[in-house]
C-alpha cells in the first residue's frame, strides 16, 4: 500500500476519535482529501486508490457519528468525501462494483435520511456545509442509480422501496423553500430514475 492510502487510512482513524479533533489536524485531512479529489480525474491514479480501498475509506468517513458540535468542518469533510466518491463513480467503471460491496448506498441513504430531518427540524444548524453535504449526497444517489438502471438487482429494488428513504425525498418537497434549488432539482431527478426503474414507489 503507498503513502497517500496509508495517509487516508490515518485520516479516518483520526477523524473517529474524539479526543484528535483539532483545527490543524482538521485542515490536513480537509487538504488532502482535495488532493484524492484531484486525483480522480487521472484513470490511471483513480484505479490505484479504488484498489487499495479508497472506497471503503470515505464511506467509514461518511458513517462516522455527527460531530456538528465540534466543528463545521467535520460536516464539510463528510460533504468531501461524497464529491470524491460521485467523482470515481463517475470516472472508473469498476468503482460501482466496489460501490455496491461496500453497502454504499446503504451508508449514503442513511446519512441523507438523518441529515434532511437534522436540517428541517434545526434551523439555526442549516449552515452551507450541511446543504453541500446534502446536495452531494442526492447527487451520489442519482448517479448510482443511473449508472445500475440496466441491473435487476433486487437489494436494489428493495432499497429504493424504503420508507425512510422515501420519507426523506417527501421532506424534501414539503420543506422546498428550505432546502436550494439545485438540491430540489436533483432530488426530483432521483425519484424520476427510481420511477424509470421501478415504478412501484
Amino acid at each position: 500500500m503507498g503513502l497517500l492510502p496509508r495517509s487516508i487510512q490515518y485520516c479516518v482513524s483520526q477523524i473517529s476519535e474524539v479526543a484528535s479533533f483539532s483545527t490543524m489536524k482538521l485542515h490536513w485531512i480537509e487538504n488532502l482529501l482535495l488532493l484524492v479529489a484531484s486525483l480522480t480525474n487521472i484513470s490511471s491514479a483513480l484505479a490505484a486508490l479504488v484498489d487499495n480501498g479508497i472506497i471503503g475509506s470515505l464511506l467509514t468517513i461518511i458513517q462516522l457519528p455527527d460531530r456538528r458540535d465540534l466543528s463545521l468542518e467535520v460536516t464539510y469533510i463528510a460533504s468531501l468525501s461524497l464529491e470524491i466518491l460521485d467523482l470515481a463513480l463517475n470516472n472508473h467503471t469498476t468503482t460501482l462494483s466496489v460501490f455496491h460491496e461496500s453497502h454504499g448506498v446503504d451508508a449514503i441513504v442513511t446519512r441523507f435520511s438523518n441529515d434532511i430531518t437534522y436540517f428541517v427540524q434545526n434551523p439555526s444548524c442549516r449552515s452551507q456545509p450541511l446543504k453541500l453535504l446534502l446536495q452531494n449526497a442526492a447527487l451520489i444517489l442519482s448517479t448510482y442509480i443511473q449508472e445500475a438502471r440496466n441491473d435487476s438487482n433486487a437489494r436494489d429494488i428493495e432499497l429504493y422501496r424504503n420508507n425512510c428513504f422515501l420519507d426523506s425525498l417527501e421532506r424534501v418537497f414539503i420543506n422546498g423553500d428550505l432546502f436550494t434549488s439545485s438540491l430540489v432539482t436533483t432530488v426530483l431527478s432521483v425519484l424520476a430514475d427510481i420511477i424509470n426503474k421501478d415504478p412501484s414507489p
